[in-house]
């Protein structure tokens, strides 16, 4: 990752709080950050438990949550708020 990453300018948006273990990250997050996606309002949530600095992605425009947990969890907790057939997970 870090060789492509040198070779073109490829911005990499994570958590400030991963820093440590994510050194590639060129635009660190944390709870309630926004910033644009194209046209996009991308808010930034603070979801710990997978690890400490863990952070989704949602965009209200697009009724989209995008996470690298299983939604379904959310869902079933009901914290939830976009339809399941808007929510990407890696």
């Amino acid at each position: 990752m870090p060789e492509l990453l040198q070779s073109r300018n490829i911005p990499v948006y994570g958590p400030r709080e991963e820093l440590s273990k994510i050194p590639f990250i060129t635009h660190p997050l944390q709870h309630e950050a926004h910033f644009k996606f194209h046209d996009l309002q991308v808010d930034v949530l603070a979801v710990p438990g997978h690890t400490l600095g863990h952070i989704v992605y949602f965009m209200d425009a697009i009724d989209t949550l995008f996470a690298v947990i299983p939604c379904l969890r959310w869902a079933a907790a009901g914290f939830l708020k976009a339809p399941l057939s808007r929510c990407i997970t890696l």
